[in-house]
């Protein structure tokens, strides 16, 4: 299936890695250009070097902390230059620790929140008038299924999540008149870094590997972890036009974990 992406540009915030990696390359794939970004420049530039030989696309990496003042514009400001218009915008950079809430210090949850919340409040906040000149565009945010289903020790996420999920509905509802679409994707587990820390954690606490896979993947009836290409192939068909008639949705894509809404 066209996608109808090519000659599009994309935006993903986290791309340098994991999922963001992967929905970079999957617009790359697609023939859309595309503009990532992450805190991690070494990563970020390894991943440009290897979309662009690969597909033959062009890649902006910019290498920045979108906590931090100024970052969110320079990025968007950077892209425009270099590609002259701004078509998609997925939200996916997260950087939220774990812990009870009780015990999390005021910093750590301030610095989830951060860039879990208001860093993808701010990027729609800046990118919404560059596609609303343009009378088009897409935005999807990349959530976790825990901000309907919370996970024990993950509140920060859960609670990032929870909101980002009423943002999704509250901003397509405003801006849907002008052309623009927002929808979210909830993934569940999947193969990463931060699954690769879960693992860890649970072999330290005396499992073996074997049975720490398989804690891991309790309650999920697929019973394993997503790849992230399988996030990344329902993120890119909801961002594109192919989904022109989903607005203000939020798709789980979690193996069957999820109970209920």
């Amino acid at each position: 299936m066209d996608l109808g992406l090519r000659g599009k540009v994309a935006m993903v915030s986290g791309g340098g890695r994991g999922i963001g990696l992967a929905i970079a390359e999957l617009f790359a794939e697609e023939g859309a250009n595309v503009s990532i970004c992450s805190r991690n420049g070494d990563a970020l530039q390894q991943a440009a070097a290897g979309i662009e030989k690969r597909d033959r696309v062009r890649c902006l990496a910019v290498a920045g902390d979108l906590t931090e003042q100024g970052a969110v514009e320079s990025w968007i400001d950077r892209t425009r230059r270099e590609f002259g218009k701004i078509d998609i915008l997925v939200n996916n950079a997260s950087a939220t620790r774990g812990g009870k809430f009780i015990e999390v210090p005021a910093d750590v949850l301030e610095l989830g929140l951060a860039l879990k919340l208001y860093g993808y409040l701010d990027l729609a906040r800046a990118v919404v008038p560059v596609m609303r000149d343009q009378a088009q565009g897409s935005i999807v945010n990349i959530i976790g299924v825990t901000g309907t289903q919370p996970a024990p020790g993950g509140i920060i996420g859960a609670l990032a999540g929870a909101a980002l999920i009423n943002f999704t509905k509250a901003l397509s509802d405003e801006v849907i008149g002008m052309g623009i679409r927002v929808n979210a994707v909830s993934p569940g587990l999947t193969a990463t870094h931060r699954r690769t820390a879960i693992l860890d954690a649970f072999m330290k606490s005396g499992m073996t590997a074997t049975e720490a896979e398989e804690a891991s993947v309790r309650g999920i009836p697929i019973a394993r972890a997503a790849d992230p290409q399988e996030i990344a192939s329902v993120a890119v068909f909801v961002a594109s036009e192919r989904a022109s008639y989903m607005v203000g949705t939020t798709v789980n894509v979690d193996g069957g974990h999820v109970r209920g809404i």
